[in-house]
């Protein structure tokens, strides 16, 4: 920040650019002549927007709005801006540039927030990613709507939280008092720890007990090899069987978000929404239930401005498709980049911006329209050709991604009552901490092997027999059985890392035949 009698001051603030914030700086300048307000620097029409809600928080707050000619410039020149972020910057340096307020901070000032007319700060989204702009970087003093404190605490920060201009005002002249402190002090219990960490009983939503899927051992095998590995698949089964359950489930199973995978998450989150205090206090992975009307940008992301879609909302969990033989397949087909990447790049016009898609895919769907198919062919009300019109919804390549294939079956009288009464309703819990054993042997075989640190269904390594621990003769038998079912490249590498999940999940250091065995039975059988 810096001010002088040429009526001359800038504060630095940021924009949202995908799901980062770029640094920005807004430069004001005041000039006599007739009264005049410009804002220059390739911005779009909310910003040009802000010169009336700015004008009437000035005013409100007490202060006279200069009647010269004020020349607003924002940098950098060549990106474009958007948004109300910039009115709580643009008001302190008007007021500066025209000596109505002296400030007395040093070195340089980062601000954000949005004005209304009578000077209230409001919050604007992005929080997490506009404050993690300013770390490693030579900002002295960041200014954020009170309730981003939140998320400064998160990012163990310091900020100063205000709900009005006059608030912000009092600080640059530095008649704060000790209000600015370290927001870490102030949302910690006595403990020291943070308490928006603490998970909260009002907004959790707990997922099914692992022991509600009764009578369906396949699919419960299935499932834990899934969590254990983040392996794709696919449940079929007649309508009743257990299909989104069984999915819901899963979430269950999942070991919850490691602090870098929440701060991933809830970085994504803000960039296309405010956060919420749920949010923040949230450990369990996401489930996101897409529904099969669900168009292309609404799953890849899209927009004028790109916001993430439903691929990247499932960042680090599950994205559930729910019917997927009645997506379309435009729709389908446009998971098969991101699930081998784990990003989706975003174009428009003179914008390309990447967005992260590691998840976990689950489809559900009926063996045929009428969904009969499975358990009484004979009263299949479908021909041949409607069948496979059906099946074809799911192309080739897509099915080829997929781990693991499992049928749901109609389950006995006994497995029902069991189902309905619910015993033994903690299997999710055990069956959790076992998933995050098997986890940490994943991890610490990356670690000796100088990998990156990554589960099995999303290991991309291409010496899969050093990386996998795997014996010849367990390839052999694999390679084998492969031709035999007509399985791909793809689809034998895929079958192998579920082999490696299964023999990770029993505690062995090497893959066996009777690994690759169960990792066969599980792949996908024409109906």
């Amino acid at each position: 920040m810096t001010a002088n009698r040429r009526k001359y001051s800038s504060i630095s603030t940021c924009f949202l650019f995908g799901i980062d914030a770029v640094l920005a700086d807004i430069e004001v300048s005041i000039t006599s002549g007739l009264p005049n307000f410009d804002i220059v620097g390739l911005c779009d029409p909310s910003i040009r927007e802000s010169k009336e809600r700015v004008r009437a928080a000035i005013r409100y707050a007490g202060y006279e709005f200069p009647t010269g000619r004020i020349t607003v410039g924002l940098s950098p020149a060549y990106m474009h801006k958007s948004g109300s972020s910039f009115d709580l910057p643009l008001a302190l340096c008007i007021l500066i540039a025209s000596g109505q307020i002296h400030c007395v901070l040093k070195g340089r000032i980062f601000a954000y927030g949005e004005l209304t007319l009578t000077g209230m700060v409001r919050e604007v989204p992005g929080s997490i990613p506009r404050l993690a702009c300013t770390q490693d970087t030579n900002i002295s003093h960041v200014i954020v709507p009170g309730r981003n404190v939140r998320e400064a605490s998160l990012l163990q920060m310091k900020a100063y939280g205000v709900s009005s201009l006059q608030d912000a005002i009092q600080y640059a002249e530095g008649r704060s008092g000790d209000k600015a402190v370290d927001l870490l002090d102030d949302f910690a219990d006595s403990s020291g720890l943070n308490r928006f960490e603490l998970p909260s009983e009002k907004f959790v939503v707990e997922p099914i007990d692992f022991s509600f899927l009764r009578g369906q051992e396949k699919t419960g095998r299935a499932l834990l090899l899934a969590a254990s590995g983040f392996h794709n698949i696919l449940l079929t089964g007649s309508p009743g069987s257990g299909k989104t359950t069984a999915a819901r489930i899963l979430q269950g199973i999942l070991p919850p978000l490691s602090p870098d995978e929440k701060l991933e998450l809830l970085k994504l989150q803000s960039a296309s929404r405010i956060l919420f205090d749920e949010d923040l206090r949230l450990k369990q992975r996401p489930f996101r239930y897409v529904h099969h009307t669900c168009t292309p940008a609404a799953m890849a992301g899209g927009g004028t401005n790109p916001t993430p879609g439903e691929l990247s909302l499932s960042l680090h969990g599950v994205l559930f498709l729910d019917e997927m033989a009645e997506f379309s397949p435009r729709v389908l087909d446009l998971l098969r980049q991101p699930m081998e990447d784990n990003s989706i790049l975003i174009s428009r016009a003179g914008t390309k911006i990447r967005f992260p898609t590691q998840f976990l895919l689950v489809g559900a769907m009926n063996p045929c329209r009428c969904g009969k198919l499975l358990e009484d062919p004979r009263g299949c009300t479908c021909n041949e050709w409607q069948r496979r019109q059906y099946a074809n919804h799911i192309s080739g390549p897509l099915l080829d991604r997929i781990d693991l294939f499992s049928e749901l079956y109609r389950v006995e009288k006994h497995a029902l009552m069991e189902s309905v009464e619910g015993a033994n309703l903690h299997l999710s819990a055990a069956l959790s901490e076992q998933v995050a054993a098997c986890w940490d042997r994943q991890y610490r075989r990356c670690d000796v092997d100088g990998q990156p640190r990554v589960l099995n269904g999303m290991n991309r390594s291409l010496q899969i027999m050093d990386a996998f621990r795997i014996s010849r003769t367990a390839v052999d038998f694999a390679v084998q059985s492969a031709e035999k079912l007509h399985v791909t490249a793809r689809g034998l590498n895929r079958m192998l890392r579920v082999a490696r999940t299964v023999a990770d999940l029993e505690g062995e250091v090497d893959v066996t035949v009777s690994h690759v065995a169960e990792a066969i039975h599980f792949r996908h059988k024409p109906i």
